[in-house]
């Protein structure tokens, strides 16, 4: 004969076992006993893990039949037999151990976000427990008004948002006194609530960085005698132009912007900024302008904003062609210019190089040259 039996769990009423496959053979008054005591369990009771039961009953052979020697118990699914004993001729008694597992403690939670926590510009990602025994029953994302977050939601950097989780046990498991819960090694609060634990986590989205900077003018590659001070304007996300100003660097005083710039003399840019929202500026920000490094200055007093300097020095009226400014045009300067646009160290006057006026030095300048000299 083959019994199908629930074998005890804890918390779990008793269930009366069904035959699975019988020859000739009836199992009948079922009784689910206390191993130490040997008390009968009643079908509101229920198992307690960490405790051993034992299953009897009777055995009788059908209408028809007899049973001639002792027969053979086992249950369907599981590797064991009961135990028999004759009581009379056609009554036969069969009892069979078994263990109801301990519940397993549960002290700790170990939640992970599929794609780490969210970064400004993500949606809620889907979350999943590491600790066994345990299940997600229900998770959400709340803004600082409490509104959910739906899949479609985007985080916006800067703002903080509350994780809220609702965990569950698994069969065989049981809370300890003291539960803590992580998501992605983070602290979280723990609340126990009618035999589950909710699990809150608050937020903050981090700001994006900005670590360098770059500038450019409007009207020109860098101030030269003759232009004008232009408006400058920024490549770089995350950078706000609060305000700019040019300064005589020897006295501080702002110039005079409907007047060009003359040779000779220093002018001094300054450019106020702060991060747009969502960024931060950092600590250790370098900024560029047309690809010249600027000073970067900040002060404690108002946190958040930082300055931009940089001091052009405008070269005095010269000859052009005249490469290394001795007063004379000739081959000399020809070999002098290939030599600096090739890449070598040479010293050249910069201004008298720049022959066609674009504000930098390269072989438009040579061939510029090399026709001048041969118009001489």
């Amino acid at each position: 004969m083959s019994l199908e039996v629930t074998e005890p769990k804890n918390g779990k009423n008793p269930e009366t076992p069904k035959t699975a496959w019988s020859r000739g053979l009836i199992a009948y008054d079922f009784s689910w006993q206390d191993y130490q005591t040997g008390e009968a369990l009643s079908s509101s009771d229920t198992f307690v893990g960490g405790r051993k039961y034992t299953l009897a009953f009777l055995i009788k052979p059908k209408d028809g039949y007899v049973i001639a020697k002792v027969p053979v118990i086992n249950f369907w699914g599981l590797s064991r037999t009961a135990s028999v004993g004759k009581i009379s001729d056609k009554v036969y008694v069969a009892r069979a151990d078994f263990d109801c597992p301990a519940l397993i403690p549960i002290s700790k939670v170990s939640i992970l976000t599929t794609k780490g926590l969210p970064k400004a510009g993500d949606s809620p990602a889907q979350l999943v427990t590491a600790t066994v025994g345990t299940k997600i029953k229900s998770w959400n994302w709340l803004d600082s008004y409490e509104n959910e977050l739906t899949e479609s939601s985007k985080f916006e950097a800067g703002k903080t948002y509350t994780l809220r989780l609702l965990i569950q046990l698994e069969e065989g498991y049981k809370w300890a006194s003291s539960v803590t819960a992580t998501v992605n090694g983070n602290s979280m609060k723990t609340t126990p609530r009618l035999g589950n634990y909710i699990c809150t986590y608050s937020y903050t989205v981090p700001k994006q960085t900005v670590s360098s900077a770059n500038f450019q003018f409007r009207s020109f590659a860098d101030p030269k005698p003759g232009d004008y001070p232009s408006n400058v304007y920024t490549t770089t996300e995350g950078v706000k132009i609060v305000s700019y100003d040019w300064f005589d660097p020897a006295t501080l005083k702002t110039i005079d912007r409907s007047k060009p710039f003359e040779a000779g003399k220093s002018y001094m840019l300054s450019i106020r900024i702060t991060a747009q929202d969502g960024y931060t500026l950092s600590k250790t920000l370098t900024a560029k302008i047309n690809g010249k490094s600027m000073k970067v200055i900040t002060d404690d007093s108002e946190p958040g904003a930082v300055w931009l300097q940089i001091t052009y020095n405008l070269p005095t009226d010269g000859l052009k062609g005249d490469v290394d400014g001795n007063g004379v045009i000739n081959m000399k300067d020809l070999a002098t210019l290939q030599r600096y646009v090739n890449g070598w160290d040479v010293t050249i006057n910069e201004a008298n190089s720049d022959l066609d006026n674009s504000g930098s030095i390269n072989m438009k300048d040579v061939a510029a040259l090399q026709r001048l000299i041969n118009s001489l």
